[in-house]
């Protein structure tokens, strides 16, 4: 969904025509919106059942503080000094560099305890095998 999204926000720049320019928005967004469920599924995934509302609620503070917060202060200065040319593709190039950290953690070899459950050992989930080990 990331690469599709940021393939329709390339191609978005370039666009003169307004009504292709918010379809090409339409699908970009879209696109971004729609990791949103795999990155809950991971933290639901990924702690133990009790604390499971708090991880969730930690994500949505982490992601307003780094995200939502700053951007605007960052996109508006550069947009004050700068064309909107610039700044839109400001925007896509960090987004780029965004995705390709991303892809770069998930060549990283995985945890110890989770490389039995990617071996095919599918006993449970992951938090349950995090708490049998304690």
């Amino acid at each position: 969904e990331l690469v599709a999204g940021e393939l329709f926000a390339l191609i978005m720049i370039f666009m003169t025509d307004p009504v292709i320019f918010f379809i090409g928005f339409l699908l970009t967004v879209t696109a971004f919106f729609m990791v949103t469920a795999g990155i809950n599924l991971i933290i639901i995934w990924s702690v133990p059942v009790k604390n499971q509302p708090m991880a969730i609620a930690i994500s949505v503070i982490i992601m307003h503080l780094f995200g939502d917060v700053p951007s605007p202060v960052l996109l508006g200065y550069i947009s004050d000094t700068h064309s909107p040319l610039f700044t839109l593709t400001t925007a896509v190039v960090s987004m780029t560099g965004a995705i390709f950290f991303w892809g770069f953690i998930l060549l990283l070899p995985p945890k110890k305890e989770n490389r039995r459950r990617m071996n095919g050992d599918d006993s449970g989930f992951i938090y349950e095998e995090l708490a049998n080990s304690n």
